[in-house]
């Protein structure tokens, strides 16, 4: 069982995903989008958040038995995953134990857990036999302290609201924002498929 962590920063290539406990940002170094804090959630911070509270990725599958092991001399627990099945039969492709999870892709998964924090070390995926994707974590430090101001967007970036980058593209569309309730993804998508 992982807590998820009410602050993070994640750095990637050409993205940028922190949160100080009470709103987040993502994006890159030059322009952010801002969600208030019922929005912020650790996996929104790429594969790394994924890592470190998998749960999307596992409500879905079934697992082996863990086998310890260990990553570098750091202990962990692992496992492999497919697809959840009902009752007997596999899941066809498309139910939701098919769906490939947005960071930690595949359909089958091998999963090394750290043995102290629960998180995930490593993660393969496999489609049909082939690996299609592997995500590991090398550098981590546990109980370190970390100054409060890295949990903010970087200095000089736009910060946008999720309603100003909406409305924009709306607007874009030809489709009058005021017209659409910007909080309801339904309507939104209504409105984006009647202007598409």
């Amino acid at each position: 069982v992982v807590a998820p962590p009410n602050r993070w920063r994640v750095v990637g290539r050409g993205y940028l995903a922190v949160s100080d406990g009470r709103r987040s940002w993502a994006g890159t170094s030059t322009l952010v989008t801002e969600h208030d804090s019922a929005r912020a959630a650790i996996s929104d911070a790429g594969p790394i958040g994924s890592c470190l509270y998998p749960r999307p990725l596992l409500r879905n599958l079934t697992f082996t038995m863990p086998d310890l092991t260990d990553i570098e001399g750091r202990p962990c627990w692992f496992v492999t995953g497919g697809p959840r099945a009902a009752g007997r039969k596999p899941l066809p492709r498309g139910v939701a134990g098919w769906r490939s999870h947005r960071d930690l892709v595949g359909i089958d998964h091998a999963l090394w857990f750290d043995a102290d924090t629960g998180i995930i070390l490593r993660h393969e995926g496999s489609i049909d036999g082939e690996l299609c994707s592997s995500t590991s974590l090398t550098d981590l430090v546990f109980e370190g302290s970390v100054d409060s101001a890295e949990f903010r967007p970087p200095p000089g970036a736009v910060v946008r609201s999720r309603h100003e980058l909406l409305r924009d593209h709306l607007a874009s569309m030809g489709i009058d924002p005021d017209t659409v309730d910007l909080d309801d993804p339904v309507r939104v998508r209504e409105a984006l498929r009647q202007g598409g």
